[in-house]
């Protein structure tokens, strides 16, 4: 019995200090943004999104606020990450994947 009780503390222990937090993501990023580079960004209230330029699809996917970062869950390709942003008014700033550069995007 006293077995039992460690391995469920253990348990719930490893739960909680490996849990994610994931957060609501902020109804102002809904909508269109555009980046100097003239690539539009399209946030859904369904929290998916689409990044184009012109009439080619650059990526979409869906995105998720976790732990204060935002988990871009890509369905163009198979990939995930987590990125850095801010949201200010008009003005969305977001780190890019495996770089040291950010996109800064204002709404359109």
């Amino acid at each position: 019995m006293k077995k039992l009780l460690i391995i469920l503390t253990l348990l719930f222990t490893f739960n909680s200090v490996y849990s994610q937090t994931i957060e609501k993501i902020d109804p102002s990023l809904y909508g269109y943004w555009i980046n100097m580079d003239n690539e539009v960004l399209i946030i859904q209230p369904n929290n998916t999104f689409t990044r184009r330029n012109g009439s080619e699809t650059i990526s979409k996917g869906k995105l998720q606020v976790v732990d204060g970062e935002l988990l871009v869950i890509r369905t163009d390709i198979e990939t995930e990450y987590s990125l850095g942003f801010v949201v200010r008014e008009d003005i969305f700033v977001v780190a890019k994947p495996d770089s040291s550069q950010a996109w800064v995007f204002t709404r359109l």
